[in-house]
């Protein structure tokens, strides 16, 4: 008879504060969505789901896959009934869109974005794209492919 198998390792139990500062690390591949819902930690934030349902509360933790934790909500139903909750978690698939504050459009994350601001550099290429010309032995030719 084989040894019988390890048990799994348990999960990690690490404090808030550890969790906080992994997920404010750089975080490769996010997109600009995801940083700013990053950013909207601690702040009041809205959300609504696919089932109408509209859950506002202060946004304690989230994930790259838009899963969060709030805490003191108000959730108000599809029908109009206004509930309250101390914590709440959703689930990232089921958010339709989320509300975040106005101060959050200052974020530093926005400045490489702002499309007033023109490169300084210049391209190296031609800009002719594909089915250009193309030098080739001193000459220009048309590109085969």
């Amino acid at each position: 008879a084989s040894p019988p198998h390890p048990p799994p390792p348990l999960p990690s139990k690490q404090n808030s504060a550890e969790r906080k500062k992994e997920s404010k690390m750089p975080q490769k591949g996010v997109g600009v969505p995801v940083k700013l819902l990053h950013e909207c930690e601690t702040h009041t934030i809205t959300v609504e789901c696919k089932s109408g349902e509209v859950y506002r509360g202060i946004l304690r933790d989230a994930e790259d896959s838009w899963n969060m934790k709030m805490d003191k909500v108000t959730v108000t139903t599809k029908d109009g009934k206004v509930s309250t909750l101390e914590h709440a978690y959703i689930r990232g698939g089921q958010i339709r869109f989320i509300i975040a504050p106005d101060m959050l459009k200052n974020a530093p994350m926005f400045k490489n974005f702002d499309p007033k601001e023109k490169s300084k550099t210049k391209g190296l290429g031609r800009g002719v794209g594909r089915g250009g010309y193309t030098s080739r032995g001193g000459k220009i030719t048309p590109r085969r492919f």
